[in-house]
């Protein structure tokens, strides 16, 4: 019975140890995932960026970068990978890889995506989808030129308080291995705000089950566009936390860049 017991106990500690070291490698890995995305978003001249990102679990399949190409050009995109935990942030590391090592040697939005798309398309991952929007902002010419990839649209406030969407749409990244991408261009204005966001923001609930929303997030960016991009973000974040009570059902990731 002594040896029974003793067993047991070994087992326990082994089972506890395990567990112990899967928490302590989840921990590491979700700091390095927090190290590959930028800490401070340094942009072009004339184009102050700032980004938040909450992980539902220890790490996360939402991504984000701005990528300054010159003295006036900047790229600057979010995705959000299907599914959760281990395997989408993998995959999320990967797309980081591809388009850091792509936007310096591509200058149109929808070439980037096809390079893109074909990549993800033969990873051999079924199921693995990505939503995906990649922008270059041109701070002389006072134009965005982006391409959507089945993401969310951005939300662009001008200084008078109007409110535009970015409103294109085209497949997700790696379900149509030769899906030709399209671009759109847009001029910006002195004292505009763009937000980019992915679903976790919008689609976080109060306790009676309604969702932040898209038209709230456009009116909260919309009213608060004076502020630079820093304060906005937070006020963003901290509105949806609030009306979340802080539980987010999905990774949440916002990035708002303020157009000087």
């Amino acid at each position: 019975m002594l040896e029974v017991l003793r067993g047991q106990m070994q087992k326990a500690n082994q089972r506890r140890q395990i567990r112990l070291s899967e928490q302590m490698e989840l921990e590491e890995a979700a700091q390095i995932q927090k190290a590959l995305l930028p800490a401070r978003a340094s942009a072009a001249a004339g184009l102050n960026i700032s980004a938040a990102t909450h992980a539902m679990r220890n790490v996360s399949g939402d991504y984000y970068d701005v990528i300054p190409l010159d003295q006036h050009r900047s790229a600057i995109c979010i995705a959000d990978v299907m599914g959760k935990g281990m395997g989408a942030a993998l995959l999320m590391s990967n797309l980081q890889a591809t388009v850091r090592l792509l936007a310096p040697q591509i200058d149109e939005p929808q070439e980037l995506c096809s390079r893109l798309n074909r990549s993800i398309s033969s990873n051999g991952m079924p199921g693995r989808f990505i939503t995906f929007f990649y922008g270059i902002i041109d701070v002389r010419t006072m134009k965005i030129t982006y391409t959507n990839a089945g993401h969310n649209w951005p939300v662009l406030a001008h200084a008078d308080g109007a409110c535009d969407r970015l409103r294109t749409d085209d497949a997700v990244l790696g379900t149509f291995w030769n899906w030709t991408y399209r671009q759109s261009e847009v001029d910006l204005r002195s004292g505009d705000r763009l937000a980019l966001f992915t679903d976790g923001i919008t689609e976080c609930a109060d306790a009676s089950g309604n969702e932040f929303g898209e038209e709230q997030l456009c009116r909260l960016i919309s009213d608060n566009v004076h502020f630079p991009a820093a304060v906005l973000e937070q006020l963003a974040m901290s509105a949806v936390q609030t009306h979340s009570r802080g539980s987010f059902a999905d990774d949440a990731t916002l990035v708002v860049a303020a157009i000087k």
